[in-house]
Parts: structure tokens; C-alpha cells; sequence
């Protein structure tokens, strides 16, 4: 979400992440792709300072906590969602893609992710969101 929110309000039509040439005119959707590809293939090591790089290249500052909280759903409306009858799945605690972890890392990510989950809406987390 991130990287598309930094690409989308760039005002340059080209820039370059990591010695590739990204075209942000006629190009954006396959850029977009290359650059979540990016942090989707590569191991966690090597992406760390992938936002900010990507950042700095389109000229546009990272947006605040605030701002990045501003669409997820809240607890309370979590918790409102679950006495309604819905199910609550758990997904990743940082969001970091998995396939990019050690199985341990991903047993980290998992476990804490499921734990803080049902610890906010009060009930056991019986399922599993992945994308």
C-alpha cells in the first residue's frame, strides 16, 4: 500500500529503484507490479530500506502512523464485528511476506499475529487470512 501511494503522488513520470528505470506515465500498473515484486521475491534482509529508497526516488515523504491507520479497521469496530457473528481471521503481526521468512520467523509472525488478535476481541482466533 505504501509503494503505491508513494508512485501515485509522484509528480515524475520515471525514476529508478535499485538501477531500474520505472516508467510512471503509460508504464505505472507493470511498475507498480515490478516494485511489489521486489518485496514480495526478495528475502526481508534485502528490502529493509526498500521504502524509503523508493521515497526518496519519487519525491514524496512516507505518510505518518496516523495516516496509515486511518483505513484499518479499529478494535472496536473488530470486536463489534465478532459479537455480530462474523469470523475474525488472523494474517501476519508486521505484515512481512512470508515466503520471504525463515520458517521461524514465519512461526513468529503467525503466532504472535493470532495471539494479539484474540487477546483485542476477547475470543479464540480459529482461522487464517493470507493473501
Amino acid at each position: 500500500d505504501l509503494a503505491a501511494y508513494l508512485m501515485k503522488r509522484t509528480r515524475r513520470r520515471e525514476i529508478s529503484l535499485g538501477g531500474d528505470a520505472l516508467d510512471l506515465g503509460t508504464g505505472f500498473a507493470a511498475s507498480l507490479r515490478r516494485v511489489l515484486n521486489q518485496f514480495k521475491l526478495r528475502p526481508v534482509e534485502e528490502t529493509g530500506g526498500l521504502l524509503e529508497e523508493l521515497s526518496c526516488a519519487c519525491d514524496v515523504p512516507l505518510p505518518g502512523k496516523d495516516l496509515q491507520s486511518a483505513e484499518l479497521m479499529t478494535w472496536e469496530q473488530l470486536r463489534a464485528l465478532k459479537a455480530g457473528g462474523h469470523g475474525i481471521g488472523s494474517h501476519t503481526f508486521s505484515h512481512r511476506v512470508l515466503a520471504t521468512l525463515s520458517p521461524e520467523q514465519q512461526e513468529r509472525e503467525i503466532k504472535a499475529s493470532r495471539a494479539e488478535l484474540a487477546a483485542r476481541i476477547g475470543a479464540e482466533v480459529l482461522s487464517f487470512a493470507y493473501p
